[in-house]
């Protein structure tokens, strides 16, 4: 139904590409005209209540106030959808994960990420959790999906579109419907979605760490087998017994999301290895700092150029904010020639007149800039760039 180059509100927000695509709805790279960035749009079709949809995913991020929660920036209903306004995220935890390719049996190849590394993306997400049960709200579908990265390797916690707020009557399954995704699904949110608690996240939490660690979603982890995939991948016996604690079968006997994080924290200290070795990866400011060179090489590896650096892309937005201002003063201009009531020029004066000093912007440029703009969705970047560097030259000879 939607398309790249469809323009919203008004022209703000042009879809720039499809990025992913879940039960709710779609989500696109848009660029944000107005304020000179690319966002993430989410567009839940209102056919399938997505109205209701969007207005229960915004008043969840509204109650949980924590900057690991995904901003939503707006909301707004337009082209058949309910569309949210959403921070643009590097990847998602699955894509980091995943390499995109399948093995010989049709499973995802993987690579699991360095324990310190996981521990440190759990130990933020038990922060966001922490604070959303304060609020009420139980996010009900944590999985890598729904964890997304951004470029300085902050973790941010996205899709409250099934939340339940569960101290209210309003929910996304007042049907019954069973909704998340299995492989992440508490016990109890199997059996009956409307007795879902913290405790569900918090099991779902310790899937997803196990998930990072071995590559795959494991066994139940309240089930024997578990513990020994577990073990055999070479987990250390402290991790393997916190798992299987959050991952208890009853969710009384799970702990918080505050006392879980207290405990990945324990766990990194405890393991830092004595000898020093690795001594790096576990400081503070190591982990993160891994994840960031990771989420660089999954990029350049993406791209297909291992020796791509993101300056080309630094370069590319300069040149859309270049051109956004040109085109900016091209509309003041011609807002500001239509307003004026202009005396009778006589045919002398409609000679050219003398070339502007360079550092001002001629109506020529704005004109050419407009154009480049406007090319801008059926060229590259490399051709966008080569034109104006190009139209530069030949403005500056003149």
């Amino acid at each position: 139904m939607h398309a790249p180059g469809l323009c919203l509100r008004d022209g703000r927000y042009r879809l720039l590409a499809e990025i992913g695509r879940g039960g709710s709805g779609v989500v696109w790279r848009a660029l944000d005209i107005e304020a000179r960035t690319e966002r993430a749009l989410k567009a839940l079709p209102l056919a399938a209540g997505g109205a209701e949809g969007a207005a229960l995913e915004v008043e969840a991020r509204v109650r949980v106030q924590h900057p690991g929660a995904l901003a939503i920036h707006g909301h707004f209903e337009e082209a058949g959808a309910a569309w949210l306004v959403l921070d643009l995220a590097v990847l998602s935890l699955q894509a980091l994960v995943e390499s995109g390719d399948l093995d010989s049996a049709g499973q995802p190849v993987a690579e699991p990420l360095p324990l310190p590394v996981a521990l440190h993306v759990a130990g933020a997400l038990c922060d966001v959790l922490a604070s959303a049960h304060r609020a009420g709200v139980v996010h009900r579908d944590v999985k890598p999906a729904n964890i997304l990265l951004m470029s300085g390797g902050e973790v941010r916690l996205t899709d409250f579109g099934i939340a339940r707020m569960w101290a209210d009557s309003r929910t996304q399954t007042s049907s019954g419907a069973i909704l998340g995704s299995l492989p992440w699904m508490a016990p109890e949110q199997r059996r009956d979605p409307r007795a879902v608690r913290p405790a569900t996240d918090i099991y779902a939490l310790a899937v997803t760490l196990a998930w990072m660690l071995l590559g795959y979603s494991p066994a139940e982890l309240y089930v024997p087998a578990a513990v020994e995939e577990l073990r055999g991948a070479g987990i250390p016996e402290p991790v393997v017994q916190l798992l299987v604690r959050a991952g208890s079968w009853a969710p009384d006997e799970r702990m918080d999301a505050t006392r879980f994080g207290e405990a990945l924290t324990a766990l990194a200290d405890e393991l830092a290895l004595p000898d020093g070795s690795d001594a790096d990866a576990w400081a503070a400011p190591g982990p993160r700092s891994a994840l960031v060179a990771r989420l660089e090489a999954r990029q350049r590896r993406a791209s297909g150029d291992p020796e791509r650096s993101d300056s080309s892309d630094a370069g590319w937005r300069d040149v859309v904010v270049t051109l956004l201002d040109a085109w900016s003063s091209w509309e003041a201009i011609r807002g500001e020639a239509t307003d004026l009531a202009l005396p009778p020029v006589a045919p002398a004066a409609l000679t050219r007149p003398p070339p502007q000093e360079r550092g001002a912007i001629s109506s020529r440029e704005l004109l050419v800039a407009g154009g480049l703009l406007g090319a801008g969705g059926l060229l590259g970047a490399g051709a966008i760039v080569a034109s104006a560097a190009a139209v530069w030259i030949a403005l500056s000879s003149s």
